[in-house]
């Protein structure tokens, strides 16, 4: 509920608004499992702890849905990364 207040008094003042959306989609959406895979590729002794901290970043059960992502921007601006 917080973020539609702020979002409305943003838009007031002349932003665009963009979000909130979960964490997970945000990070899914800048391809955080693309760039897990290099880095546990590149640093396979650490694989696995590379996995797990994904996981709980992008957990439907967890910080994936309890987080939001949330943008203000001029209105000319595209949406940035992560929001379109």
């Amino acid at each position: 509920m917080q973020f539609a207040r702020l979002a409305r008094s943003a838009q007031r003042a002349g932003f665009a608004v963009d979000g909130p959306v979960p964490q997970a989609a945000f990070l899914g959406r800048l391809g955080i499992t693309e760039r897990a895979q290099r880095l546990m590729s590149a640093n396979p002794q650490r694989a696995g702890a590379i996995e797990a901290g994904i996981a709980r970043l992008i957990s439907p059960t967890g910080m994936g849905q309890v987080f939001k992502a949330f943008a203000l921007r001029t209105p000319t601006l595209p949406p940035p990364p992560g929001f379109g």
